[in-house]
């Protein structure tokens, strides 16, 4: 049973206006995110990928993307950025999937080491 009478030409007319308005927004936005993302971006598709906290180099980035990119418009706020990488000919991974992981560049690799060497070193002997 309807509790609601339907709507007319002119409201009908009103509603597809404004879902226009709210997807041309959407996809101004996803465009945005998109070039922001690679912007800044610290990795670039070429360069080598690290796990920060073991030192390991664990491929090359192939791809940059955004996880909410084209799941979930309304999740999809965010420049967060992931990263595809090839860890052998024809083999990849995805940061996406390894929550908890550090991923970054031998820089970053390197800072996190020195940083836990200085810890260990103004730790009290016992």
């Amino acid at each position: 049973m309807r509790t609601q009478r339907p709507l007319n030409a002119d409201e009908h007319s009103e509603l597809e206006a404004l879902n226009a308005a709210v997807q041309a927004a959407i996809d101004a936005r996803r465009e945005w995110l998109d070039a922001k993302m690679r912007e800044t971006s610290k990795l670039q598709v070429g360069d080598d990928i690290y796990d920060v906290q073991t030192g390991e180099k664990i491929g090359v980035v192939s791809g940059l993307y955004r996880y909410h990119a084209g799941r979930d418009d309304l999740y999809d706020t965010y420049v967060e950025c992931d990263y595809q990488y090839e860890t052998r000919p024809g083999c990849f991974g995805n940061t996406s999937s390894q929550g908890g992981r550090m991923f970054g560049t031998r820089e970053d690799a390197a800072a996190h080491a020195k940083s836990l060497v200085a810890q260990l070193e103004a730790a009290p002997h016992e």
